[in-house]
């Protein structure tokens, strides 16, 4: 590797880890709270936890993008945009739908800088898991459907989204859930689900564009640089 090269790869790297800590920024924001109650189980909560998901799934793609390819080599766009999807929400995979495969389209272009590159292929994967979005919406109302009879797993058995996994503990000790029935808790469980689709799909797209945007004014000014007087290291 030349030197123009290894500093090539030092400002991608460097920029996609701007671009991490923007994210991470948003999802140290959202509070963290698990509810024991079903009955304190509110729209505001759920919405916390919906807006998490989405700031995790665009974290996991844009980790692909950096280093998920062999030996942290730089992973492939396809590969960035099946983590970031929709479909790979825990509430998707609870329903059963999978993560989403999609052919690697080759284009070739030149950019002045790693730092380019990163803010390039970051901005474009909002744009890619934007388009994706109404289809994965579909797939996953398809399985709201429950067009199959919708059973009660043992001990929580098999739910991997939090939210819902929390919903159904809870109603397992809830003296109330237990003297109404099986019936009542399996319609919490519903009832969640839909609630989590309908907030995940009202913030995702959203989201996106602003952390689009995020990343483009990031980038509009020079990185800060150690050393100097009353120089601020905030993104």
């Amino acid at each position: 590797m030349t030197m123009a090269e290894e500093q090539y790869q030092q400002d991608r790297n460097a920029a996609y880890d701007r671009i991490l800590s923007l994210v991470q920024r948003h999802i140290d924001a959202i509070p963290v709270e698990m509810t024991l109650d079903l009955s304190l189980i509110s729209p505001s909560k759920a919405r916390d936890a919906a807006e998490r998901d989405v700031w995790k799934l665009f974290q996991s793609g844009i980790r692909h993008l950096k280093n998920g390819g062999q030996m942290d080599a730089p992973g492939s766009f396809a590969g960035a945009v099946t983590r970031a999807s929709l479909r790979n929400a825990p509430m998707a995979s609870t329903l059963g739908v999978k993560p989403p495969q999609f052919d690697e389209n080759y284009v070739d272009i030149e950019f002045d800088s790693g730092a380019a590159e990163a803010v390039f292929r970051s901005r474009r994967l909002m744009e890619a898991v934007t388009a994706d979005a109404p289809k994965s919406q579909q797939l996953i109302r398809q399985k709201l459907g429950f067009t199959a009879p919708l059973a009660m797993p043992d001990a929580g058995e098999g739910i991997s989204d939090p939210e819902l996994k929390g919903v159904f503990d809870a109603a397992r000790k809830s003296a109330a859930a237990k003297e109404a029935g099986e019936d009542n808790i399996l319609a919490a469980i519903r009832r969640q689900a839909v609630l989590s689709f309908n907030l995940i799909c009202e913030v995702y797209a959203p989201a996106a564009a602003t952390l689009k945007g995020e990343i483009a004014e990031l980038f509009s000014q020079p990185p800060p640089k150690p050393g100097l007087k009353n120089q601020s290291f905030d993104l």
